[in-house]
């Protein structure tokens, strides 16, 4: 409520700072109207309602707070209880000092609970508890009044000690608030929890499947959240009630029509009205049937998977630490014993595993082995007999309490019984639920509360607990009763969700599948562990269950997949030409590296079938140069007069003009002539000299095998020699792109099925082509699809080293060997052939071609020859970075000054 009395829903609640320091309580839709700082003890009702009471005396006004999930609600009373103890010793601002300073009123979020102000709250607490003389209070004493002021009476559990007699009023030292956090896996759950989807997650012994249960319990309002389980006990366990008891249908075994009509009662109609979260613990215990009528109930539908959104699966195991022994329970949980299984579980038998007068707890498959068990050993104690009765809230609904507290109604122990805790008290010294111990003692007076050792070396006075259950109606059920039960024995379904640190397990009478696997998934460790019975065929699981944990283990896989961080192929491009190219390259890889990270330089391939005859004279007036027709470096570069001319043959018509070394302009876009053609053809300029080392004569025919998208074809027709063109490629839109580059360069009467011809062949199967017959002498250009290291830095989209193309890219070498053979066979006696890739892998230029001449000859008995271009290189130096000393080839380096390429290219010649 506000200040006046008005409900707000929804209304955030925080302690903050106001601007003369002071720390107040304010409402997020009405700052300007704030609680006092000095308030009284919070009055907490119940707090899995998450209902709270805070008073102000000081402004006459309390704060109720409900439907608050619990946890947030604990964590904010706690820090509220520091915060508030620690400023006690503050004097507030008056209101005339806030007048006078002027200052407009402001507010900034206080810091979280820290240890100093823990450590303020307890020095202002340990000023009250100074000692009293107090006189022995007898127990006539206690029932009596002081001056009409009643005197509270002790609880019967009290221990009056002396200590308690001279700090009467001792108020408990404050501590940080610790809570344990939660996994990566446990917070995915959470999370989609919270976001309002339909989870159903599981988990092996020990991943923290209950911890994470209460987690979820106390992050959800409490109106709309309805925890239960199959059992009561299971119920209890996280604050919550049956789901029988919550359906309001009873066993559920009546007609769907009538457990309808039973749903509709007002009691009952109002849980299913408000439920807005459903929670189920053990849901393998509810049967289908069963499940099936409460989706009916719920929303007149059917079937699991219209109910649940995700599947979530916990796999991090936190209970065991021996990562041998989770592996061997991971075994038994998919009913795999194995030999190494058998002989570890067998030879536990003999583990010493009794310390400290605690024996190890046997589990049981059946109830009645257990009480039998249990009532023996008690029996056989000496030592008088003490009786422990609960204290329940309604002594009419004993059976409703027994069936929902793991506690009984009455408890027997003697002086050695063993004993186990059935709540957790101090998880930090060990004291949690399921701890081993025995009873050493009982202390004196009426009540003899038991002093028990536990394992973990903790000796303790066990006070009476209270355990509060939710029944029908919104009615509240509790019990107070010692946190323990005897622990000779405990059936293996008791045991589910507990931790044991010393277990004896009998395992002859096991008569479900899954069975074996709780029971020895509840050791802490396999030296804890002692198995007397164990037979490998008591081990069974239910096939149903392991299909769908297969299914579970393919959608996680599918899930992480889905939401794992993507990293760009790019990015991944680069990591593996670091880890490849760095051993290859040497001093050289750095550079090459930046080249290939930065822009790349184009060159300009004039269209000689075009009619723009200005266009040259406009790139060299912009200083571009033709690298091709250039011989102002031929003296420079040591050519003699043979190599001149054969040079000149060879390129006398192709042109193509770049810019200067160091100069990385760009060229315009081409414009086309009267006629529709391009002026010229923008490329990488060193794709050119695979085409120019083919030295193409006229009257050649031409074999293009890998040409999409036409670049090199285009440089092959600008020759003027060509007599015939086959240009070929596999991929579709390769070849499309191929035709169009076509018609916006080559004149209509010059593509004629008799002069190009464009197919989409699988190279692969090429053989010696009957259509046509090569001349003498037969030229192929094998320019085989690779990785394209310089596209692979820059796209992500269309790029090889995708994740899901990982196959592709690893079967490239294998695809580039198959199309050079192919083409060496397509290549008449005396005829060459040109293989060339724009990468700068080894396994994809000289190993393939040294695999290729190997199989050419031991295979298909063909005898081929590398052909040296040094001098052709050496021709092109002063325009491109060759890689120095090839073992085969030529190899065009990035480099920043000239930043071609790469390009690799090796001529050989078919002599037979």
């Amino acid at each position: 409520m506000t200040l006046e009395g008005e409900k707000r829903k929804r209304e955030r609640v925080e302690r903050e700072r106001e601007q003369e320091r002071d720390e107040l309580i304010t409402s997020q839709l009405q700052r300007t109207k704030a609680f006092g700082d000095r308030m009284t003890k919070p009055h907490s009702l119940t707090p899995i309602d998450g209902k709270c009471t805070v008073n102000f005396p000081q402004n006459n006004s309390q704060l109720l707070i409900s439907n608050c999930p619990p946890d947030r609600l604990k964590t904010f009373l706690k820090t509220l209880s520091i915060k508030n103890e620690a400023s006690r010793g503050i004097n507030p601002v008056t209101e005339r000092a806030r007048m006078r300073a002027g200052v407009p009123r402001s507010f900034e979020t206080i810091s979280p609970v820290q240890q100093k102000d823990i450590q303020k709250a307890n020095e202002l607490r340990s000023k009250v508890n100074a000692p009293v003389q107090v006189k022995v209070l007898t127990e006539r004493a206690l029932n009596s009044t002081v001056g009409r002021q009643p005197v509270k009476r002790p609880r019967v559990d009290d221990d009056i000690s002396p200590d308690k007699a001279l700090h009467p009023h001792k108020k408990p030292i404050l501590i940080m608030p610790v809570t344990q956090k939660l996994s990566k896996e446990q917070m995915a759950v959470l999370n989609a929890v919270l976001s309002g989807k339909n989870v159903f997650f599981t988990g092996s012994a020990g991943t923290g499947k209950s911890f994470l249960l209460k987690r979820i319990v106390g992050s959800l309002p409490p109106k709309s959240a309805y925890a239960t389980a199959s059992t009561g006990v299971a119920a209890c366990h996280i604050g919550g009630t049956t789901l029988h008891s919550f359906a309001g249908i009873g066993s559920g075994s009546a007609p769907l029509e009538q457990c309808l009509e039973l749903a509709q009662r007002p009691g009952v109609l109002q849980h299913w009205i408000s439920c807005k979260h459903l929670i189920i613990d053990e849901i393998s215990m509810v049967e289908a049937e069963f499940f099936d009528k409460l989706e009916s109930i719920a929303r007149h539908a059917r079937s699991w998977r219209k109910c649940i959104h995700v599947n979530m699966e916990l796999t991090e195991v936190r209970r065991q630490t021996d990562r041998t022994f989770i592996s061997l329970l991971q075994a038994v949980r998919l009913g795999r014993v194995t030999e190494e299984v058998t002989a570890r579980l067998l030879k536990s038998a003999s583990n010493p595993i009794e310390r400290d007068g605690i024996v190890a707890t046997r589990l049981c498959t059946h109830k009645d082995d257990v009480e039998l068990t249990n009532d023996n050993k008690l029996r056989q104690l000496p030592g008088p007999l003490r009786v422990f009765e609960a204290l329940d809230s309604d002594p009419t609904l004993v059976k409703t309490i027994d069936a929902q507290s793991p506690v009984g109604q009455m408890l027997q122990l003697k002086v050695g019984a063993q004993v186990m805790l059935t709540k957790n008290l101090d998880v930090q010294r060990g004291l949690v639920n399921g701890a081993r111990g025995v009873v050493v003692d009982f202390l004196p007076g009426n009540q003899g509360l038991p002093r028990v050792r536990f394992l973990c070396g903790a000796v303790e006075v066990m006070k009476r607990e209270r355990w509060t259950f939710k029944a029908m109606g919104g009615l509240y059920l509790s019990r107070q009763q010692l946190p323990l039960k005897l622990a000779w024995a405990i059936s293996i379904h008791k045991s589910q969700g507990m931790t044991l640190d010393c277990v004896e397990i009998s395992l002859a009478r096991v008569f479900e599948s899954g069975q074996a696997y709780v029971a020895l998934s509840r050791a802490r460790s396999l030296e804890g562990l002692r198995v007397m019975d164990f037979d490998p065929r008591v081990v069974q699981a239910n096939s149903d269950v392991l299909m769908f944990y297969k299914q579970l283990k393919r959608d996680r896989l599918l899930l992480q997949a889905s939401t794992r961080a993507k990293v760009p192929a790019s990015k991944l491009a680069l990591q593996h030409f670091d880890a490849m190219y760095q051993n290859h390259f040497g001093d050289l890889w750095p550079s090459v590296r930046i080249a290939m990270l930065s822009e790349q330089k184009y060159g300009a391939l004039i269209n000689n079938f075009s009619s723009n005859t200005d266009m040259i004279s406009t790139l060299q007036l912009q200083g571009c140069r033709d690298f091709i027709g250039d011989r102002k470096g031929d003296a420079h570069n040591g050519l003699d007069e043979m190599e001149q001319s054969n040079c000149s043959r060879t390129t006398s018509n192709v042109q193509c003009f770049v810019f200067p070394r160091g100069d990385v302009s760009r060229f315009k876009p081409a414009r086309p002539d009267s006629g529709g053609l391009l002026s010229y053809y923008l490329l990488d300029a060193a794709s050119v000299l695979p085409v120019l080392a083919l030295d193409v004569q006229p009257g050649h025919a031409v074999l293009d095998l890998c040409a999409g998208p036409g670049g090199k074809t285009l440089a092959i027709l600008q020759s003027g020699a060509v007599r015939f063109l086959w240009a070929n490629d596999l991929s579709g839109s390769r070849t499309d792109r191929l035709q169009r580059m076509l018609q916006s360069y080559v004149p209509r009467e010059l593509r004629g099925e008799d002069k190009i011809r464009v197919t989409s062949l699988d190279g692969r199967k090429w053989r010696n082509m009957e259509e046509f017959e090569f001349d003498r002498v037969c030229v192929v250009l094998v320019d085989v699809p690779c990785t394209t290291d310089r596209h692979s830095l820059i796209e992500d989209e269309n790029n090889i080293f995708k994740r899901s193309r990982t196959k592709e890219r690893q079967t490239l070498p294998l695809l580039q060997l198959q199309l050079l053979l192919a083409g060496l066979q397509a290549t008449r006696p005396g005829g060459v052939l040109l293989y060339s890739t724009c990468s700068l892998s080894q396994l994809q230029n000289e190993c393939v071609v040294q695999q290729a001449l190997s199989l050419a000859q031991q295979e298909m008995d063909l005898t081929v020859q590398v052909q040296n271009l040094s001098s052709f290189t050496r021709r092109f130096s002063d325009t491109f970075h060759f890689a120095p000393q090839p073992a085969l080839g030529e190899l065009i380096l990035p480099h920043l000054c000239a930043n071609f390429g790469p390009i690799f290219l090796c001529k050989l010649l078919r002599v037979r």
